[in-house]
């Protein structure tokens, strides 16, 4: 069978809500389908893992600690310049359509049969968190949305290596300085979506970082291993 590009427009909604790039009314109905439709609800998970086709390819980097104390330092700046980056919509409509590409190619064509349109409740949406995680010379690890309405974040990775016995850890990072608090294991191989976590601290100007830890995790309730990357929160 020939494969084409998905043109049923709930399969190109749930691509670009695993993206995180929806927001407004959008945003609100794409959130009322996730909690109504089962359906809608798996199409976003699949999407969520298809985006990780492109993450092939990348080798892992390790900065030292003096470039990772200065790029923690440097944060609030970094901040400001990923997140013109990162909010660019033409960066995430690109994206999002080349995942389409990529994805109908690779593991062919998700079928949603057609339904009757679902009027949702007025819902209030709060726009997702996003973050882009990168090692200290630059090189992007992982791509992350954080959505706090529905306790969901979704990590897709981008330059991350796994390694034997060993296991990669997401922290938050507080923006006073406090302690990391782990938000959980994540893998390399593929999208992981952490569903029911919530963000231990407050979000504005708090960041993500990714270390790498012992098999199953720190044995200490904070970082142990090697920092990977570090990425300031913003919100889409």
């Amino acid at each position: 069978m020939s494969a084409q590009a998905p043109t049923h427009p709930q399969d190109l909604r749930a691509a670009e809500y695993a993206l995180g790039v929806l927001d407004g009314a959008a945003l609100a109905e794409a959130r009322a389908l996730v909690e109504s439709d089962p359906a809608f609800a798996e199409a976003v998970d699949t999407w969520a893992l298809r985006l990780a086709v492109l993450a092939e390819g990348a080798p892992e980097v390790r900065p030292s600690p003096k470039v990772w104390e200065a790029l923690l330092l440097r944060l609030s700046a970094a901040a400001h310049d990923r997140h013109d980056w990162w909010n660019s919509v033409d960066l995430w409509r690109g994206l999002a359509a080349a995942s389409l590409a990529v994805a109908t190619i690779s593991v062919g064509v998700l079928v949603i049969p057609e339904r009757a349109p679902v009027t949702p409740p007025p819902v209030v949406a709060t726009a997702p968190l996003t973050a882009l995680v990168a090692a200290a010379d630059g090189p992007a690890l992982a791509a992350i949305t954080v959505d706090t309405d529905l306790e969901r974040i979704v990590v897709t990775p981008i330059g991350l290596t796994e390694q034997e016995a060993r296991s990669l850890e997401l922290w938050v990072v507080p923006a006073d300085g406090g302690a990391p608090r782990s938000l959980g294991l994540i893998k390399a191989g593929g999208a992981t979506v952490l569903a029911g976590v919530s963000l231990p601290v407050e979000a504005t100007g708090a960041a993500l970082a990714i270390s790498r830890e012992p098999k199953g995790g720190s044995p200490t309730g904070a970082p142990t291993g090697p920092i990977l990357g570090v990425g300031p929160l913003s919100r889409s």
